[in-house]
This record gives structure tokens, C-alpha cells and sequence, in this order.
């Protein structure tokens, strides 16, 4: 697991360099972006970034719902874990194929999406058949049989 790289975008400082600690804790690269403008130039750049831990409230040109929307047409193969405080209501506006965690979220919450999302080998588009639609993780992950 340690060539596969999670970017997490996230505006709070101290959110996202929590984030960066449970990710590295659990095996990974962490990579770090403050807005929507960052990710997508990170993403351009590095080939190795297998998950996107994205808040869906952030400021720029494009919140983390817009982000995440963008990046599973321009990127299909990787993964998407979003987060908010808010409830999610309108679950027709998510993205397809994504993990949702709701704040404040647990270091083992994190780490077991991460997990999950490597450890099953049938793969469509990319993302494990167990996460074939929104899935709210909280405070377990929604298990559906695969």
C-alpha cells in the first residue's frame, strides 16, 4: 500500500494536517492541498494518487462536491472519500462511486475506508463493487455484499 498516495483537500490547517497524520498512520502517502485549484494541479502531476479525502465545503473556484465531480470525469480510477459536518441531503448531487465520512470523523473511520477501498480486488471504474452508490460512514462503514 505504500506506493499508493491519498491527497487530502482540506482548507483548515489543523483538519488537514490531522488527516495527513491518519493517513501516513495507516500506510500511505499523504499529500496535502488547501483548495480545489491545488488538488487538480497535484493530480496533473503525480500518477501515483489512488485517493482523494476531499471536504465538500470549501471556498475557490469550485467547492469539494464541484472538485469531486471533476475529478471522477477526469481521473475514473481514483478513489473518493468525501467529508462534511453538514448533512447531506441530496444524495442525487453526489458523485458516483465516492465514501462519504462525516465530521469530526475517527482515525479508525479513515483508516478503514482507506483499507476497504484497497483490499477488494473486483474494481469497477476503479472503485471497489461494495461502494457501487453513496454510501454515509457514520460511524461505521455502510457495508453492502458485493
Amino acid at each position: 500500500m505504500k506506493e499508493a498516495a491519498v491527497l487530502i483537500v482540506e482548507q483548515e490547517a489543523l483538519i488537514r494536517m490531522e488527516s495527513v497524520d491518519i493517513v501516513k498512520d495507516a500506510g500511505f502517502t499523504a499529500l496535502e492541498a488547501v483548495d480545489a485549484d491545488e488538488a487538480v494541479r497535484i493530480l496533473d502531476i503525480r500518477r501515483d494518487i489512488r485517493v482523494v479525502f476531499v471536504d465538500v465545503k470549501m471556498s475557490g473556484s469550485m467547492d469539494g462536491l464541484r472538485l469531486a465531480h471533476a475529478i471522477r470525469d477526469r481521473w475514473p480510477p481514483v478513489h473518493l472519500i468525501l467529508t462534511s459536518g453538514l448533512s447531506v441531503t441530496n444524495e442525487a448531487e453526489l458523485p458516483e462511486n465516492a465514501l462519504f465520512i462525516r465530521k469530526p470523523y475517527s482515525a479508525d473511520q479513515v483508516t478503514t475506508a482507506l483499507y476497504e477501498l484497497f483490499s477488494y480486488p473486483g474494481r469497477i471504474g476503479g472503485v471497489s463493487r461494495l461502494y457501487q452508490s453513496w454510501r454515509q460512514i457514520s460511524p461505521q462503514l455502510a457495508r453492502v455484499s458485493v
